[in-house]
Formats: C-alpha cells, sequence, structure tokens
C-alpha cells in the first residue's frame, strides 16, 4: 500500500479498491497499536510488561495463530538476517530487563530507547518486537 492509500484507511476507514483486505486490516491495527503507545506517551509513566502486551495484541490481533500478547515458546531465526532473536526461555527475564530499565526513565526520555539498526524502523521494529521477543511463524 502507498502512503496516501495507508492514510485514506487510517483516515476515512475505508478499505483500498484493488488492495487485499488484509493490508487494510493491518494498517488499521497499526493504527490502532501507534494511537495507543501515543496514549501511554502522553501519561509521561514508565512503561509496564502488561502496556508491552497490550501494544503487540494491537499489532498483530487479527492474526490469532501469532498468539498476540504471549511470548513465543520456541525458537526461531529470521531468513535473511543476521539478527538472532532470543531464545524462548531468555524471552521473560529480557522483558524484565527492559521494564526495569524503563522505570528509571519516562518513555518520552530520548535515552529510554536503544538506538535503531541500520535497517528500516518497520523491519526493526518488527524484528524486535514481533518477531524476536513474541511468539511468530514465518
Amino acid at each position: 500500500m502507498t502512503l496516501q492509500e495507508t492514510l485514506f484507511v487510517l483516515k476515512e476507514g475505508i478499505d483500498v479498491s484493488g488492495k487485499p483486505l488484509k493490508d487494510s486490516i493491518e494498517v488499521r491495527e497499526l493504527g490502532q497499536a501507534f494511537d495507543y503507545l501515543k496514549t501511554l506517551a502522553a501519561k509521561n509513566d514508565t512503561i509496564r510488561e502488561t502496556d508491552i502486551r497490550s501494544l503487540h495484541s494491537l499489532i498483530i490481533k487479527s492474526e490469532r495463530d501469532l498468539s498476540p500478547g504471549e511470548y513465543r515458546k520456541v525458537g526461531m531465526i529470521i531468513s535473511g538476517s543476521e539478527h538472532r532473536p532470543p531464545e524462548p526461555l531468555d524471552v521473560p527475564p529480557r522483558m524484565e530487563a527492559l521494564v526495569a530499565g524503563s522505570m528509571r526513565t519516562s518513555i518520552n526520555t530520548p535515552s529510554f530507547w536503544p538506538p535503531l539498526p541500520t535497517t528500516s524502523l518497520p523491519q526493526s521494529t518488527h524484528s524486535r518486537m514481533a518477531m524476536g521477543e513474541f511468539r511468530a511463524s514465518l
């Protein structure tokens, strides 16, 4: 979907003719997740693990087989990527460490966010959240 088509789906709530319905659903889910993230940021509070799980649930709520909001239980690799997601048993303690680190600083503080890799933002976010820390299938 183009940027203009994406904005049309978000602002008008209407699907784009000739585009798969799945694309429109994904755009709406990402829009809801973005709104939720803005709400969290407006609170100027520390982020909690339940916030992260809720965000993940919003992003992939139509993909029930991916267990939205749950940590994955199987190991995985990302084809074509040098990034290696943590093993399933390492995910809960890593999330606890992330949340503990966020307690020291607000979500609105630039130092809260780790530096982005050289990949694009959507690819990086997908690698870190949906693929790396949460259960997902390829």
